[in-house]
C-alpha cells in the first residue's frame, strides 16, 4: 500500500520590519506532475509581497522548502488609495488612524510594503494600531493605503504626524469618528471623491483640535449622518467654503461642530443649506472668538431647529444682526420664529445661544433666556 504523499505551502505577509513570528498560513495543494502540483490562495492582497514555503509531507513529517517571495499582482478594482503626507516625530515613528476592519497593502514611502488583515478596536489602543519607524526621519514622506479600511480614528495614538490628507481615494469607510482628532500637525485636506464617504455614518469629533488647519475643500461631507464635534478645538481654521456640506445630507443634529475655532472669521451663508431636516445644534460656534459676523440667510433652510444651545457662546467679536429669515418683507429672527408656527418649528431649547455675544445690532432685542442658561 502506497503511502499518501502532502503537497502544499505555508505563506505569510510578514516582512523585514515586521514581528518574524506573524502567523503562518498552511493551504494545500493537488499534485500535478511528478515535480509539480498547484495550490489556491483566496482573498491575497494586491500590491502585497508574502513570504511562503513548499513543503511535502506524508502525515506525520513535513520537509520544508528555503523561503521565497511572492508577490500578488493587482486584482484590478482600480480603487484609487488614500494617500496621506506624514512627518515622523523625534523617534522616527510614525501611527495611522486605521481601524476598525483593515485589509490593505501600505507603502511607507520609504521603500517599505506592507500588507495589513486584522481588525483594529474603536476608541482603544487595546488591540494595538500600525506603526512604522523611519530611518531617516529629517523629511516628510507620502504614505499610500490601497484596499479596504472600515474606520479612522486618531484616539490615543502617541505620535501626532500626519500633515496633510492628499487623495481620501476609496478604502470602504464607514466610521469617521475622531479620525484625525488632536492631529495639530494637520495642514491641508483633500476633497473627497463621489464614493469616499458614501457609506460614512458619523463624523463626530472628525477634526476635533486640528489646530493647524486653515481651510476646508468644497463639498467635504457630502455624506454621513453625525457631524457632531468635527472640528472642536481647531484655533488656527480661519476659513470655511461657501458649500461646505454638500447635496443629499441628512444630518439632524450639528454639536460642537466647530467649537473653539478660535480663528475662524466668517461663515458662509449657504453652509447649512442642505440640512434642511436639521433639528439640534449645541454648542456649533461656541468659543468661535474671531467670529466677526453672521449672514442673514444662514438658517433659511432649517426650518425644524428646535435646539439652539450655546450655538454663538462667547463669540465675543460678532457685530451686526443675529441671522433672520424675511417672510413678506418682514425680518424673523430665529428668537422670533415662535410667532410664525406655519413656517417654523419653535426653538424650546436656546439657553445661552448668545451669551457673550454684547456687539451684536439686535442684542437688546434677543430674550434674555437665549443669553443666559
Amino acid at each position: 500500500m502506497s503511502q499518501l504523499v502532502e503537497y502544499g505551502l505555508y505563506f505569510t505577509t510578514a516582512t523585514s520590519s515586521q514581528s518574524s513570528d506573524s502567523p503562518w498560513t498552511k493551504v494545500g495543494g493537488t499534485r500535478l506532475s511528478d515535480d509539480s502540483f498547484s495550490a489556491r490562495i483566496d482573498g491575497l492582497l494586491g500590491g502585497a509581497t508574502y513570504d511562503c514555503r513548499l513543503y511535502i509531507g506524508n502525515g506525520r513529517v513535513e520537509r520544508l522548502s528555503d523561503p521565497f517571495s511572492y508577490f500578488a499582482p493587482d486584482n484590478g478594482s482600480g480603487r484609487p488609495p488614500m494617500m496621506l503626507r506624514v512627518c515622523p516625530g523625534k523617534s522616527g515613528a510614525v501611527c495611522l488612524p486605521l481601524r476598525g476592519s483593515v485589509k490593505c497593502v501600505i507603502d511607507w514611502g520609504d521603500g517599505a510594503i506592507e500588507a495589513y488583515n486584522e481588525y483594529f478596536g474603536l476608541g482603544t489602543l487595546a488591540d494595538g494600531y500600525i506603526s512604522h519607524s523611519y530611518a531617516d526621519f529629517s523629511h516628510e514622506y507620502e504614505i499610500s493605503v490601497s484596499g479596504n479600511v472600515t474606520a479612522l480614528s486618531s484616539y490615543g495614538l502617541p505620535e501626532d504626524s500626519i500633515s496633510a490628507i492628499l487623495d481620501w481615494g476609496e478604502t470602504g469607510l464607514e466610521d469617521m469618528s475622531c479620525a484625525f482628532m488632536d492631529c495639530h500637525r494637520l495642514e491641508s485636506l483633500a476633497a473627497p471623491g463621489p464614493d469616499t464617504f458614501a457609506a460614512v455614518q458619523s463624523f463626530r469629533k472628525a477634526f476635533a483640535a486640528c489646530v493647524s488647519l486653515r481651510e476646508l475643500p468644497d463639498g467635504l461631507f457630502s455624506f454621513g449622518e453625525d457631524f457632531q464635534q468635527c472640528f472642536k478645538g481647531c484655533t488656527s481654521l480661519s476659513s470655511l467654503p461657501a458649500i461646505l456640506f454638500g447635496n443629499g445630507v441628512t444630518a439632524r443634529e450639528l454639536n460642537e461642530t466647530f467649537m473653539n475655532c478660535s480663528a475662524l472669521e466668517a461663515i458662509p451663508g449657504t453652509l447649512f443649506s442642505h440640512f434642511t431636516g436639521l433639528e439640534r445644534m449645541v454648542s456649533t460656534f461656541s468659543g468661535c472668538l474671531s467670529l466677526k459676523s453672521l449672514p442673514a440667510e444662514l438658517f433659511d433652510s432649517n426650518r425644524a431647529l428646535t435646539c439652539m444651545e450655546g450655538v454663538f457662546m462667547n463669540c465675543q467679536a460678532l457685530k451686526g444682526e443675529s441671522p433672520y429669515t424675511t417672510v413678506e418683507g418682514k425680518k424673523i429672527h430665529l428668537y422670533e420664529r415662535g410667532s410664525r408656527p406655519d413656517l417654523f418649528a419653535t426653538i424650546e431649547r436656546h439657553g445661552l445661544c448668545f451669551y457673550g455675544c454684547a456687539g451684536l445690532a439686535d442684542y437688546d432685542n434677543i430674550p434674555d433666556n437665549w443669553k443666559r442658561p
